[in-house]
């Protein structure tokens, strides 16, 4: 990794803060201060060696008395791999989501609309036409592309921002060890 940055934003409360890392990371270990206990959306993004950003969400409960809590994202509980195609390059970047699930365009931009949603994505600079998930679990997933509108290139500008023109296909994934591939039109 080149670069990490975590977001933790409260859910089922008032409070409108987004709380960043106050530890900057390489290495993915991340760090934050003086957090309430509850529910949060943990959104972790990072600029991968080989050029992808990726972004992952997570839903979370911070106990009472927490001082240390170990979250492992890379470890999705499976061995397959997913590759996933755009038919044709974009002059923008595109957001390549995988959400657990069949889910249907309506509860797609419902997801895309609030930060709370739990997903693994990739981020296809322009030009780019692949993204690679891997150590997956078997089962059904909804893969979706959206052209990503952010305010600025950071990790948390991209993780934070605006999806548009969203187009999505379901796959499953099946426990045999071999990469599956789905080319979105």
């Amino acid at each position: 990794m080149l670069e990490c940055n975590a977001l933790l934003i409260p859910r089922e409360t008032e409070d409108a803060a987004v709380y960043e890392s106050t530890v900057p990371s390489t290495h993915g270990e991340f760090g934050f201060e003086a957090l309430p206990p509850g529910p949060y959306t943990l959104i972790a993004a990072a600029m991968m060696k080989n050029g992808p950003v990726q972004v992952e969400r997570r839903q979370l409960t911070l106990p009472i008395a927490a001082k240390e809590l170990d979250i492992d994202l890379a470890t999705r509980g499976g061995k397959q791999k997913l590759l996933v195609e755009v038919a044709k390059a974009r002059g923008v970047q595109q957001l390549v989501t995988l959400r657990a699930g069949t889910l249907d365009e309506k509860a797609i931009a419902e997801r895309e609309s609030e930060p709370i949603d739990s997903a693994i994505a990739v981020v296809l600079e322009a030009g780019q036409k692949s993204a690679l998930f891997d150590h997956l679990p078997a089962g059904r997933y909804t893969v979706s592309i959206s052209e990503l509108h952010a305010e600025d290139t950071s990790l948390k500008g991209l993780s934070l921002a605006e999806l548009d023109a969203t187009r999505a296909k379901h796959v499953e994934l099946k426990n045999d060890g071999k990469e599956t591939r789905v080319l979105l039109e």
